[in-house]
């Protein structure tokens, strides 16, 4: 017997033995993705969304700090993560809430030029990889953005970092120097802090803007020690006391 002719003969029905049972195989795992939906979305045909939990202030702390609510948004976002056009795609349901606190300035008088932003936007992932990119955005990144949604702030440079306890954690507050212009006709100093805190799911960014040198530090460091997450509006009895929420549409 010839097993020189009967070797290569062998190992080429192994080769197509291997060959279809892992196309058998894709082929199961196509048509289990295909029936619960998960070959769509990774495909890139079926778009999900995902919400983060509602964050905020404690009452309290926000009280005592001398902060108030002016309302609540719900921001949608686009996320995807594709390859020529392919790939997953997600819209994430951002909650975001405002408090501001009035101070007196030289010239203006007092004017509620203190500010403190609350956001939670989901932790999405697909395919192993991120798509929020909050995760890995470096403070100045983030204040960029906040420049987009409040215009007229204009952020300078990074002064220091410190680090409050919130949430479970210990958070690194990045602490920068900026500047606007109330009132349209004085520029003012401004310290900007800015936080990044992973929780539940979620990440929680926290943002205090005030006027630079007025004290107002110890406030902001108490806000963010006091950052609640998740709150449930629908249940949270403190939300009878809290402007509706403001759906501000998709974001692109």
């Amino acid at each position: 017997m010839d097993l020189a002719g009967i070797r290569p003969a062998v190992a080429d029905l192994d080769r197509r033995q291997v060959a279809a049972g892992a196309g058998g195989f894709l082929l199961l795992v196509l048509l289990v993705l295909a029936a619960t939906g998960d070959l769509a979305f990774l495909l890139g045909l079926d778009e999900r969304t995902v919400e983060a939990a509602p964050a905020s202030v404690e009452d309290g702390v926000a009280e005592n700090a001398g902060y108030r609510s002016t309302g609540t948004d719900v921001e949608t976002v686009r996320r995807e993560a594709t390859v020529l056009g392919v790939g997953p795609r997600v819209r994430a349901r951002n909650h975001v809430e405002e408090f501001r606190r009035t101070v007196e300035l030289p010239l203006v008088g007092e004017v509620p030029a203190a500010m403190f932003v609350v956001v939670s936007t989901p932790q999405t992932r697909a395919l192993g990889r991120p798509l929020n990119p909050v995760g890995r955005a470096s403070g100045r990144e983030l204040l960029d953005r906040a420049e987009e949604r409040y215009g007229g702030l204009s952020v300078d440079r990074k002064v220091g970092e410190r680090t409050v306890r919130t949430l479970g954690t210990e958070a690194t507050v990045e602490h920068f120097r900026g500047s606007t212009v109330i009132a349209g006709l004085v520029e003012v100093d401004l310290a900007l802090h800015v936080t990044v805190v992973p929780h539940e799911g979620d990440y929680v960014v926290a943002v205090g803007v005030h006027p630079a040198g007025s004290g107002e530090v110890d406030r902001v460091d108490a806000m963010i020690r006091g950052l609640d997450h998740p709150t449930n509006s629908s249940a949270d009895p403190r939300a009878g006391d809290r402007p509706a929420p403001r759906p501000t549409g998709d974001r692109p």
